[in-house]
């Protein structure tokens, strides 16, 4: 988020002051800002895997065709940096942009788009099958050692009760949770506010 922001708001630092250029400078930012949030919206869409779709500013002066194919490609987040950036080059040759613009704001796209891939990494990169079996058979081990050995170290069954309950709930509780943590991408109660962030986008 912060460096597509960032990127936008050195094009926007670096535009034509000229009063002549001043259609062109509103239009390409206009078209930039729009760009930018449906980018994000579609970087969000992509790690959440759902089809709720993120609220983005509105599409005004976009075509239909476009928006179309857009919805059939299967990587929206290219599609619109590819956009985006043929918008930044044409800003370019007609003078809206500054000759400073294009690799300054290049250069913090590209580096939100790496930031997203290594997102988009993680998420489909699975824990190790043998990893992930070996961790639920020893915790099922655990269990079952604990549930069997506690009335032999104990005297009292209150105690011999507690110190099972206590044990097999912290190591379920922490593997479960473990499990939450390592995947933030989705709707659920644990995971991370995906509307939120498009709300700020959109704002800032």
């Amino acid at each position: 988020k912060s460096r597509w922001s960032n990127a936008v708001g050195m094009a926007f630092t670096l535009c034509s002051t000229a009063g002549q250029k001043q259609q062109d400078v509103d239009k390409f930012q206009h078209g930039a800002v729009r760009l930018t949030s449906m980018m994000f919206c579609a970087a969000l869409n992509d790690l959440e895997r759902t089809k709720h779709r993120k609220q983005m500013i509105n599409n005004e002066g976009m075509d239909l065709e476009s928006l179309r194919f857009l919805d059939q490609a299967p990587d929206r987040v290219e599609v619109v940096m590819r956009w985006l950036q043929s918008l930044m080059w044409a800003a370019h040759r007609d003078g809206t942009l500054d000759e400073q613009a294009p690799p300054m704001v290049m250069s913090e796209l590209n580096a939100g788009l790496q930031d997203f891939v290594h997102l988009r990494t993680i998420l489909e990169t699975p824990i190790p099958y043998p990893y992930a079996h070996l961790l639920t058979v020893l915790m099922w081990a655990h269990c079952l050692i604990t549930v069997a050995s506690a009335p032999y170290v104990f005297l009292h069954d209150a105690m011999a009760f507690a110190a099972t309950f206590m044990s097999v709930f912290t190591y379920a509780g922490a593997y479960y949770l473990a499990h939450s943590i390592e995947r933030p991408f989705g709707r659920g109660v644990n995971d991370l506010p995906w509307d939120d962030y498009a709300k700020e986008m959109n704002q800032s």
